[in-house]
């Protein structure tokens, strides 16, 4: 077989007939690469995309495109540019088999921080991001109006505020003056109504930690966050007097109570008096009276109206409560007070 010729062989007996020249061997190759080609433009028109495309950070939409541009998928997605919107590619970058498009609006904003206001445009999903997008670091404390996660949407018109507000808070320590109290304690040595220092009163001291919040240099609030008494105060103590007075028998009388009593009479001797001894010790007679411990202590003094002046020095198994026995020199002049309700001063020592 000769080089650039297709032979054929015959049956026995016959001999050797080419069948194609070499001219009619170049025809049918380009025949068959034109048909070749033909076959991969269809296929090449025929083929499909997947398309992830993201709007303005709203999500992702899959779909299958037989588009051959970015500008193209997003015309057949019915996704309509602004003249300042950003496409991610480019919109004339041929599609690949898995391509994904993300398309960020434009939208004006007008930014008040750090003393100045300015407008700008701005490509980010969020008012955060935006100010991150725009230079602006915020600190943990700073506020932001809207709120960072606030959705940037639209484009044109009106442009979005956006408000920083620098925020900082200082804690600084202040000492304050604790007031003394005043403490009353009762004195029957003192007419009622006197008063008398008895202890001057020094005021005290607390250190405070206060915690001032300032928005744009301007302190909004103080907290009292710890506070610690550096030095108590001392009270200062008064002596209320509580004794009254009373005129009797020519002298003036303090006294700290006065007691509506039901009174009886004994004298050694009488046949209810065991002995010439009370229970304090002194002389049973005149002066010597026996009283509920409870009510008036042993020892205290005393004076009755129709009586006159008296201890407190014994006691009796019937005298309890409100009662109170007066004693005499003789049985007959006990028999002769009898029983009757007397008015008895508590004197003040």
């Amino acid at each position: 077989m000769a080089v650039g010729t297709v032979e054929i062989v015959a049956p026995a007996g016959g001999g050797r007939k080419p069948l194609v020249t070499p001219f009619r061997l170049a025809v049918l190759g380009g025949a068959v690469l034109l048909g070749l080609s033909l076959s991969l433009v269809t296929a090449a028109l025929r083929e499909t995309h997947t398309v992830h495309l993201t709007v303005a950070g709203e999500g992702v939409d899959t779909f299958r495109t037989r588009a051959r541009t970015v500008e193209q998928a997003l015309r057949q997605a019915g996704v309509e540019l602004g003249p300042r919107d950003r496409v991610e590619p480019a919109p004339a970058t041929r599609l690949r088999k898995d391509t994904t498009i993300t398309v960020a609006r434009a939208v004006p904003i007008r930014v008040r921080a750090d003393g100045r206001e300015w407008e700008t445009w701005a490509w980010a999903p969020t008012v955060g991001q935006a100010l991150v997008a725009a230079g602006i670091r915020l600190g943990p404390l700073d506020r932001v109006e809207p709120a960072p996660e606030t959705p940037l949407t639209g484009a044109g018109g009106a442009p979005r505020e956006i408000r920083v507000l620098r925020v900082r808070e200082e804690e600084t320590t202040q000492v304050v003056e604790l007031p003394f109290g005043t403490v009353k304690r009762e004195d029957w040595n003192l007419p009622a109504g006197q008063q008398q220092e008895i202890r001057a009163g020094i005021p005290g001291e607390k250190e405070l930690t206060i915690r001032t919040r300032y928005e744009d240099g301007v302190a909004v609030s103080r907290t009292v966050v710890a506070e610690r008494v550096t030095r108590p105060p001392v009270d200062r103590v008064v002596a209320v007097g509580t004794a009254g007075t009373v005129s009797r028998g020519g002298q003036t009388l303090r006294y700290r109570q006065v007691l509506r009593m039901v009174a009886t009479a004994y004298a050694p001797g009488d046949g209810y008096t065991p002995g010439t001894r009370t229970a304090k010790g002194l002389r049973a007679g005149r002066g010597v009276v026996a009283v509920d411990p409870r009510v008036i202590p042993l020892g205290t003094r005393l004076y009755i109206d129709g009586y006159g002046p008296a201890v407190a020095g014994d006691t009796g198994g019937s005298i309890r409560g409100n009662r109170i026995d007066l004693g005499f020199d003789t049985p007959s002049e006990a028999r002769a007070f009898g029983r009757r309700t007397v008015t008895v001063y508590v004197l003040a020592r």
